[in-house]
């Protein structure tokens, strides 16, 4: 892969006739899906903050805004139908 910033090269070795193991697969669904519902919540979050004129903070898997509008910020929002 080359750009204009860098150039890397990537070598995968991997048998094409091996078998994906399903048991990894089905114990991974579930963190992967509460995951993906945990970044939903935090990006709708932003959003609103956004849009109300909140600051909005997050690190990793949390976040947070100024004390001050932390009242605004738990207030539940209705989606418009």
């Amino acid at each position: 892969l080359k750009s204009t910033m860098q150039h890397i090269n990537l070598q995968i070795s991997h048998d094409a006739k091996e078998r994906p193991d399903t048991v990894k697969q089905k114990n991974a669904f579930p963190p992967n899906f509460i995951h993906s519902l945990d970044s939903t919540h935090m990006m709708l979050t932003s959003l609103h903050c956004y849009s109300a004129g909140l600051t909005f903070v997050s690190v990793h898997d949390c976040f947070w805004t100024h004390a001050l509008t932390v009242d605004t910020m738990n207030k539940p929002v209705c989606a418009s139908s």
